[in-house]
């Protein structure tokens, strides 16, 4: 398990499900002592071993006052406990925990009291320290960090980092991103598996495809991924739980601890397998994610997709997964079913393969696909030969860096501060040899190291066709246009632009007319045994890593297109995915340019299943 939190790839088949769910835990925003109720607070208890009444009295708290460091305390009316009641089983002084550091919130102790059934947080250890944060009598986040303190009346208070939402104080310090203070350990119950769903709630690796439905959406809607928590809870069955939150980033702190609290219903969640290895996990539209909590020491990562949005994957090889879905606590359960046959894949320095490295594009090629967190998003990447010496090569990969001929490559990614992020680099035009490419997460440090990966090259194959500077900057304006980034008019078209589908549809329209980007889509809705909008713009807006090139491209893995004339005469040029395992991934954008560099055609083509 980990609760060290720090901050794509296109799935062929969904195995998954979708999950809506919805609940109601109310929170209650404390200002210091006095909470202002005048209801007895159950407490951080304040237990001792003198008397079985006193141990029972203070157990729920500061009981005649209800508020931190008052002078009435609860011995005033001490009352002997019924030995099966509840409110009196706190017993003597706690012995220290040995049993882990995830615990959950005493549920039956704490509940007992009706009127105020929350567990008070304290800034120190001790019932004179002021509330910093009450936690619900359900509350499973509780992360001890190895700081305890035995007070004066022998009762053993833990330091605890706060790992699922709970309002808390606007100068609560902070501890590895999360809230931090002081409970009684009395009051708190052991995680065995160190997870807030425990196996007895939820047994491992449950059906696949097994589908939650509620019967009502909830009234605080998911913003955020707040935290990831993963376990082994047998053998080979991997639990990761993701806790959501409500509000979204950017996380100022005193408007985000003071108003943060559980989301009470889920985003649309879908488990799809991820072909080579692992599993992704749809997480909708959520694009948000706590500082800190996006990937833990079991291999599992949040990883930013091209719109914005988040997933989960989790690359360790599987037989199958489930996705299940808890509506009171805004959380989603992945548990999948570890392959111990197959080989985890290769990862170093920041940096996950999700597919096994792939020499089938041709002779002389290779290409290497995954996730990664770069120093400033910047990827850089290499090819050695067998005296440990930089080659020149083809490299593709990158959009700003288009398809080039180099021997220091790098690729941009679209996130690193927040969450991972996809990548994909191809390598061409290698003379037969052994090899090493060398994908370097850490801005030239040696440390970590970088991720080595060693290939053999049989064959050279056929130079492809590159694409000028000048093209370069051509394919980056439209691009940026597509994603939103960028204006129309920096793009250079022509005084009139054809656009195409394949051989399905040809539209002629003027320039002014493409500064409207829905009359980029075409009027046709079934094309290549797939059904819906099919436009230009949208297909390159949620493109990852790209090749581009020059003259005719293959139709994925047939032979070129025959154009229709109006395009006779005009040079080509080409985008495609990379990092994609199926022709019905492929894409390809051809643009076809007049002499003056001008687009007088732009064509978008698929390859039907």
């Amino acid at each position: 398990m980990s609760t060290d939190r720090r901050g794509g790839f296109v799935a062929a088949a969904a195995v998954g499900l979708m999950v809506v769910i919805s609940a109601v835990v109310v929170f209650v925003l404390v200002s210091g002592g006095d909470d202002g109720d005048g209801a007895t607070n159950v407490d951080a208890a304040d237990t001792t071993a003198s008397t079985a009444a006193d141990s029972a009295a203070d157990a729920l708290g500061d009981a005649a006052s209800g508020i931190a460091g008052a002078s009435a305390t609860s011995d005033d009316d001490p009352v002997a406990p019924d030995p099966d009641d509840a409110e009196g089983t706190d017993g003597a002084t706690p012995e220290a925990r040995d049993d882990g550091r995830r615990f959950k919130v005493d549920t039956e102790r704490v509940a007992a009291d009706r009127g105020d059934p929350f567990l008070n947080v304290r800034s120190g250890s001790g019932t004179g320290s002021g509330i910093v944060a009450k936690l619900p009598a359900t509350y499973t986040g509780v992360l001890w960090t190895g700081q305890e303190q035995t007070t004066a009346d022998g009762d053993l208070w833990y330091e605890v980092e706060l790992l699922d939402p709970v309002r808390v104080h606007f100068d609560e310090p902070l501890h590895g991103s999360k809230p931090v203070g002081w409970v009684n350990s009395a009051l708190l119950a052991a995680l065995p598996e160190g997870l807030p769903v425990t196996v007895d709630e939820l047994a491992p690796c449950g059906t696949p495809g097994e589908t939650i439905e509620t019967s009502s959406s909830g009234s605080r809607s998911p913003g955020h991924v707040y935290a990831v928590d993963s376990a082994l809870v047998s053998p080979d069955c991997l639990r990761v739980v993701v806790t959501f939150g409500t509000g979204a980033a950017p996380f100022e702190l005193e408007t985000a601890l003071a108003g943060l609290s559980p989301a009470d219903s889920l985003p649309l969640v879908r488990g799809v397998e991820s072909g080579s290895f692992g599993v992704v996990v749809d997480l909708g539209a959520i694009d948000s994610v706590w500082p800190g909590a996006t990937e833990t020491d079991d291999g599992v990562y949040v990883v930013r997709r091209q719109d914005r949005t988040l997933e989960l994957r989790i690359p360790d090889p599987v037989n199958g997964s489930s996705v299940t879905g808890f509506d009171d606590r805004g959380i989603v359960v992945v548990d999948l079913e570890l392959d111990p046959d197959r080989a985890k894949p290769p990862a170093e320095g920041g940096v996950v393969l999700t597919r096994d490295p792939d020499s089938g594009f041709g002779p002389g090629s290779f290409e290497v696909t995954g996730i990664t967190r770069p120093f400033e998003a910047n990827l850089e990447v290499s090819v050695e030969d067998g005296d440990g010496s930089a080659v020149e090569a083809i490299f593709s990969g990158s959009l700003y860096l288009g398809t080039t001929r180099t021997d220091e490559y790098a690729v941009q990614t679209i996130d690193w501060t927040e969450a991972w992020a996809p990548f994909a680099v191809r390598v061409e035009d290698l003379a037969p040899g052994r090899y090493t490419m060398v994908l370097n997460a850490n801005g030239g440090s040696d440390t970590p190291p970088a991720l080595r990966i060693p290939f053999t090259v049989a064959e050279r194959g056929s130079e492809p066709d590159l694409a000028t500077a000048v093209e370069l900057d051509t394919v980056e304006a439209l691009v940026n246009f597509a994603r939103g980034g960028g204006r129309v008019a920096s793009v250079p078209l022509a005084d009139e632009v054809t656009l195409g589908l394949g051989l399905a549809e040809s539209r002629t329209l003027g320039r002014a007319e493409l500064a409207d980007a829905d009359v980029w889509i075409s009027d046709v809705t079934d094309f290549e045994g797939f059904s819906g909008d099919f436009g230009v713009l949208e297909t390159l807006a949620r493109s990852g890593p790209v090749r581009i090139t020059s003259g005719a491209i293959p139709y994925c893995v047939g032979p070129p297109r025959d154009w229709p004339a109006p395009f006779d005469g005009l040079r080509q040029v080409n985008i495609e995915p990379i990092g994609v395992d199926s022709c019905i991934a492929w894409f390809g954008v051809s643009l076809f340019l007049n002499p003056a560099g001008e687009i007088e055609g732009v064509v978008l083509d698929l390859f039907g299943p």
